[in-house]
């Protein structure tokens, strides 16, 4: 527009429909304030809906900006060297790990492993921190073939894992027996980047052995 200095009503009306392309939510809370506290290119009621949105992390009614993070780059830790049968799932058993990064990074979804033939499980994933305050829970269904290979799921919103501090990423699995994996290691190299920590499976398991045999991430 020619204008160096232009007013909050003028970037507005600049960017139209292009303003709800901006990916608000899935800054901080302290960024987005920063960010807005002295604008007023964003109404009341579409901050509100941010905020909302990033304290429940889910998308409220009023919420008009694209809310889903770039997951360019997405990468995976497979954990397991070998696949066996059966792993038992019949009950309200949890399988659950402690993981901990030396590099910031958002998780993005686990791998799990199906049923050892043909079925449809119950499976609820949930990261919590190491005080048991919960991240982020995603109720799902999962398929299988009978394969032994992995199936991704994706959590319903991505989590930030802060560098060397320890989360909880708990599986709970209804359904059928599953195959499981063994082989598994306390420390995963991160390529040219740095290190992962694991420890502790839930349901009668231990480090080297059980369920969730994938962890997918991105470094943000």
């Amino acid at each position: 527009m020619g204008n160096e200095c232009p007013s909050d009503e003028e970037i507005r009306d600049k960017l139209g429909s292009v303003l709800y392309k901006i990916r608000f939510p899935t800054m901080t809370h302290k960024d987005f304030a920063e960010l807005t506290a002295q604008s007023t290119v964003l109404t009341a009621e579409e901050r509100l809906g941010v905020y909302d949105y990033i304290t429940l992390g889910k998308k409220v009614e009023n919420l008009k900006f694209v809310h889903k993070r770039r997951q360019t780059g997405e990468k995976v830790i497979s954990r397991f060297k070998s696949v066996h049968d059966a792993w038992t799932c019949g009950g309200p058993t949890r399988d659950a790990i402690f993981i901990q990064a030396t590099v910031g990074m958002c998780l993005t979804g686990v791998g799990l492993y199906g049923g050892t033939t043909a079925s449809t499980h119950d499976v609820t994933v949930s990261v919590l921190t190491k005080d048991r305050k919960t991240l982020c829970t995603t109720v799902t269904k999962m398929t299988s073939d009978g394969r032994q290979e992995p199936i991704k799921v994706e959590l319903e919103n991505p989590v930030e894992i802060n560098a060397n501090t320890w989360y909880i990423v708990m599986v709970v699995i209804k359904g059928p027996d599953t195959w499981y994996g063994k082989g598994s290691s306390a420390y995963y190299n991160i390529p040219g980047s740095g290190k992962m920590s694991v420890y502790i499976d839930d349901n009668i398991s231990d480090v080297y052995q059980g369920q969730i045999p994938q962890l997918f991430y991105y470094f943000y």
